[in-house]
């Protein structure tokens, strides 16, 4: 009788032990879960954390150079996050730019840091010509200047940060 009773005890610290366990584990998923959907409705930003404001408005405006053309594409920024998007379509054609990043202030007034992603992507049904270009990079943009920065295929890409009053 007393093995049964020794028996039905080490049986029910076991079962008492798994249901501990499991709340336990129960209790940290349901804390994960929670931590995935507080992050999953947190906006995405594009470039990290939270970029400090500039202290003022500059005009970013970015020039690609074609060889019919020289369309420029400003946006003013007072730092951060940035993106100017254009897509053309035609029955014959298809064309679109994409220049997205963001924008941080440095120790120098006159100088911004620029983190930039540019692509491009055009098709011509007519001479069967077709191409895709993109890059990523940084760079340390002075007030008023002009500054190359890269080239998406033929097309040099350009931008020049202008104060704004």
């Amino acid at each position: 009788m007393r093995t049964h009773s020794k028996n039905h005890h080490r049986t029910l610290a076991l079962a008492i032990l798994v249901i501990a366990g499991a709340t336990i584990w129960l209790t940290a998923q349901a804390s994960n879960a929670q931590d995935k959907a507080t992050e999953a409705d947190a906006p995405a930003a594009c470039c990290g954390a939270q970029s400090p404001a500039l202290g003022r408005t500059v005009r970013l405006e970015f020039k690609l150079e074609h060889e019919e053309e020289s369309p420029r594409f400003p946006i003013v920024s007072a730092g951060g996050d940035f993106e100017v998007t254009r897509e053309e379509m035609g029955p014959e054609f298809e064309h679109h730019l994409s220049i997205r990043g963001e924008v941080m202030p440095t120790d120098d007034k006159d100088v911004i840091l620029v983190h930039f992603v540019a692509s491009t992507g055009h098709s011509d049904v007519n001479d069967g010509h077709e191409g895709t270009f993109s890059a990523t990079g940084s760079a340390m943009v002075a007030i008023g200047k002009e500054l190359h920065l890269t080239d998406l295929g033929e097309a040099p890409l350009s931008l020049t940060a202008i104060a704004v009053k």
